[in-house]
């Protein structure tokens, strides 16, 4: 039975792996928060499933802290493995890597990271690919934007605004975004496991969505399906609001599509979760107090 390391067991995602993975009873948690790198114990682990890190941040697009976590920390973590006969290192980067353009990638595009996160990741990745070797397989897992119960950032807040009953211009907007439910992302890091899958790897759930499918899935899932007031914008205004406001025009108006499918055929796998019901089930999840 192997036994695996994981880091950033608080977290978001690592949360929710030792809520839901059948892998948690091998799971080792470690937090590189109470104890430094060196010290660090890989007596007996198998593989690391290394995802502490610091996240994106829109209001902290850049600074030092994010190389020295995301970056230094990763290739000193997995250093310390490799020497200790460690066989699998599985990192958690970011589709950021591959730059916050709106359009179309996968996994053979050209990586053109644009902030000091994105940056650190893929800084991170290239240091981590120097040291695969046979005996030590790297295996790189690139999620979207990962959502699902306790999610965070855009995500709250759209369920905030939903909660609220207001009147929201967020019907009929016909983009396509690549998103990814956590339990999908745990599922695939478990394939990626048991496989011993080498390379990079991109997750998300079956097919892109639309802002619109998002906030009515969610809305569903608040019990505020049929009482949600949305509304459609004429594309004129949306591409003012996407000049005036261009970050929030991109995330709301415009398509950033991430392909999965060389993943799920290279490992046989298919997201257990279909969409609606992830965003359903995020939804339900809904702790605030709705207002009326």
């Amino acid at each position: 039975m192997k036994r695996i390391l994981v880091t950033g067991a608080r977290g978001f995602v690592g949360s929710h792996w030792f809520e839901s993975s059948h892998l948690r009873d091998q799971s080792v948690p470690v937090s590189l928060q109470s104890q430094g790198v060196s010290e660090v114990n890989f007596d007996g682990i198998d593989t690391v499933v290394h995802m502490a890190g610091i996240a994106h941040r829109m209001g902290q697009p850049s600074g030092s802290i994010y190389y020295e976590v995301n970056r230094d920390m990763t290739l000193a973590l997995a250093r310390r493995a490799r020497q200790a006969g460690v066989q699998q290192f599985v990192y958690l980067s970011s589709v950021k890597v591959m730059g916050d353009e709106d359009g179309y990638f996968d996994e053979n595009s050209l990586p053109q990271p644009v902030d000091d996160y994105g940056k650190s990741k893929f800084e991170a990745e290239a240091g981590l690919s120097d040291l695969a070797c046979p005996d030590f397989t790297v295996s790189i897992v690139r999620p979207p934007l990962v959502y699902g119960p306790r999610v965070k950032g855009n995500v709250l807040r759209i369920m905030d605004l939903i909660a609220r009953q207001w009147p929201l211009p967020l019907d009929g907007i016909e983009n396509a975004r690549s998103m990814v439910y956590v339990l999908n992302l745990v599922a695939l890091i478990e394939r990626v496991i048991e496989l011993r899958a080498g390379g990079v790897f991109i997750a998300g759930d079956a097919a892109p969505i639309s802002t619109t499918q998002l906030v009515r899935g969610l809305a569903q899932g608040m019990g505020l399906g049929s009482s949600a007031r949305h509304f459609a914008l004429p594309r004129w205004v949306q591409a003012g609001v996407s000049r005036t406001f261009p970050k929030i025009g991109r995330r709301l108006f415009e398509s950033y599509v991430v392909s999965n499918a060389d993943t799920n055929h290279r490992l046989q796998f298919e997201p257990p979760t279909p969409s609606l019901t992830a965003l359903i089930e995020t939804g339900r999840s809904y702790q605030r107090p709705l207002v009326t």
